[in-house]
């Protein structure tokens, strides 16, 4: 296989082949480029898997490149509904980071692992994870994560039915996602702050729902399209507009 020419769909092939001949040098260049292309084709156990497979052979490897691993092993974990697998991986990849001096990543991290926590059923780890979060990225150069970081702010509040917060922070967060064109966590803020309106009962809550799912496509953002498809709906749902819920 390695004498032919690379093609994406041998990368599978070649990290399978590589890890039953222990070949750990090969598994860290197959398994890896594996997973991000089953990622970017939105197969995501695939991807969880892959990252597993580079992850049984990273021991040698270096704390940053771990840790990378672990943070995408994370996120493919947590779109599947693998929540205990996720929150471990956030868990190890975070104390790489903090071990590697490294606090945007750091702060990342926790915010990662307030989603994961927060899925797992655990409401006050997710809020104190969270803030965690807000505490390292406010002391760091304004960016894309203390976007998000605000975002996230916003997003616990809408899911407690905190309006007042969600709206608040979600302001914040569109406001710097705006001012360092953060397309991502822009759709992320509309989301929470749309879902927020509308269980208040505003009528302009839907259309920034709707931009939330506009940009989520444009941008290939998978899981923000779903969510705000998802809130869409139970938004509509609770008003009883149960045709257009469904």
């Amino acid at each position: 296989l390695r004498s032919t020419q690379l093609r994406p769909e041998l990368l599978a092939r070649l990290a399978h082949h590589a890890e039953e001949a222990g070949d750990a040098g090969a598994v860290l260049e197959y398994a890896p480029a594996a997973g991000a292309l089953a990622s970017g084709l939105r197969s995501h156990r695939e991807a969880a898997a892959q990252y597993a497979r580079a992850l049984r052979f990273a021991a040698g490897a270096d704390a940053e490149a771990r840790a990378d691993l672990l943070e995408r092993r994370c996120y493919e974990c947590h779109l599947i509904h693998h929540i205990a697998e996720a929150v471990q991986a956030a868990e190890e990849a975070l104390r790489l980071r903090r071990e590697l001096n490294q606090p945007v990543a750091v702060g990342r991290d926790l915010l990662l692992l307030s989603r994961t926590r927060w899925l797992a059923g655990d409401g006050a780890e997710a809020e104190r994870t969270a803030a965690a979060a807000l505490e390292v990225l406010e002391a760091q150069p304004p960016g894309r994560e203390l976007a998000l970081a605000y975002s996230t702010q916003s997003q616990l509040g809408m899911l407690a039915n905190d309006l007042e917060r969600a709206e608040a922070w979600g302001a914040r967060a569109i406001e710097l996602a705006g001012r360092l064109g953060d397309t991502a966590t822009l759709a992320h803020a509309l989301n929470n702050v749309g879902s927020a309106r509308m269980m208040g009962g505003h009528g302009d809550g839907e259309a920034l729902l709707l931009e939330s799912l506009r940009l989520a496509r444009e941008e290939g953002l998978g899981n923000d399209g779903t969510r705000a498809l998802s809130n869409l709906s139970d938004c509509m749902s609770d008003l009883l507009e149960l045709r257009r819920s469904r």
